[in-house]
């Protein structure tokens, strides 16, 4: 399984979160109050004016931590209503481009990106890389070896990454 909660300066490295992004991933264990907080210090810290509510959070110690969601609820409201498909794409991709990152640590990252495929609805991009999946272009994995057909899902989910980057406006990473 991928760690809950993803660290924090990979989160705000790879994505541009609203709060409305950032309380949803909150609420579904992806991040914790920590990185909560630091999005707050990241908004006061650029050039523009500060809520109350981010100067706060921005200064929350952990024995104040029960009061993080609270307070990034309450930022998020401010925000336009974004739909719920869109949050989970972009979280998606966060989850993903972390466990492609960190594939090494696990000893079958393939298994959880099926974990994660499920937990998601079972969203078509994915399909693949997902060993379960039938090809949809005439491929056969009987035809290939068990590397070779993992070597073929890595690219797919490369390209699935460099896609959501293209799609989210994301500055390209490295995807080895």
């Amino acid at each position: 399984m991928t760690p809950q909660p993803l660290p924090t300066d990979f989160v705000l490295s790879h994505a541009s979160l609203t709060w409305r992004e950032a309380i949803w991933g909150y609420e579904h264990q992806w991040i914790d109050w920590s990185c909560l907080s630091q999005l707050a210090v990241d908004r006061i810290s650029s050039p523009g004016e500060s809520k109350p509510s981010e100067v706060q959070l921005a200064g929350m110690v952990a024995s104040e931590s029960a009061g993080a969601g609270d307070l990034a609820r309450m930022l998020a409201g401010d925000e336009p209503v974004v739909p719920e498909g869109a949050l989970r794409k972009k979280w998606l991709y966060l989850l993903l481009r972390w466990l492609f990152e960190n594939r090494e640590r696990f000893s079958d990252p393939l298994a959880l990106v099926e974990e994660i495929f499920c937990d998601f609805g079972h969203p078509l991009e994915m399909a693949g890389f997902i060993r379960y999946m039938p090809p949809a272009d005439g491929y056969d994995p009987r035809q290939h070896t068990k590397a070779e057909n993992e070597a073929r899902m890595l690219a797919h989910w490369r390209d699935y990454l460099t896609a959501a980057e293209r799609h989210f406006g994301f500055a390209h990473g490295s995807h080895e």
